[in-house]
């Protein structure tokens, strides 16, 4: 058996692929953003970073009016210059990038039909770096309202 196709969730991680590639290749020294988008939340499929997971969490209720949780998660690995990674991770979450994974995501949600509409006070967010390890990464989870 083959599972179907979740294309709500390849259709947004597509979409944040591009944009925060589009917006990373407009700085003063170019940056890919994003290399890889993967729709598993436990399992690695591919050695390609940075990479963007997008998967779906839970929900709530049932039919039309059910809550649908979801989470983004951003993975560094390997990056060309250990000291960009902070710099990176603040640059695609904080605000005083326009085009950080934040404002895209309630972009996304605001300009096209999909699934329900955010749920912008479930958004919760965080980032971290640790030297020791090499863990460099943040996670997004928001909810979807009907």
């Amino acid at each position: 058996m083959a599972a179907p196709i979740d294309h709500h969730l390849e259709s947004l991680g597509t979409y944040l692929k591009e944009r925060l590639n589009n917006a990373g290749a407009a700085l003063s020294n170019p940056v890919t953003v994003v290399q890889d988008v993967s729709y598993m939340g436990d399992i690695n499929p591919t050695d390609n970073f940075p990479l963007l997971l997008v998967y779906r969490t839970g929900g709530s209720g049932y039919g039309g009016d059910s809550k649908q949780s979801f989470e983004i998660v951003y993975l560094l690995s390997n990056y060309g210059d250990r000291f960009d990674i902070p710099r990176v991770l603040a640059w695609v979450f904080e605000d005083y990038n326009p085009e950080n994974i934040i404002n895209l995501l309630i972009n996304y949600y605001s300009t096209t039909d999909h699934c329900g509409s955010l749920d912008l006070f479930s958004l919760d967010w965080n980032y971290s770096y640790r030297a020791i390890g090499n863990s460099a990464g943040g996670r997004l989870k928001f909810d979807l309202l009907p």
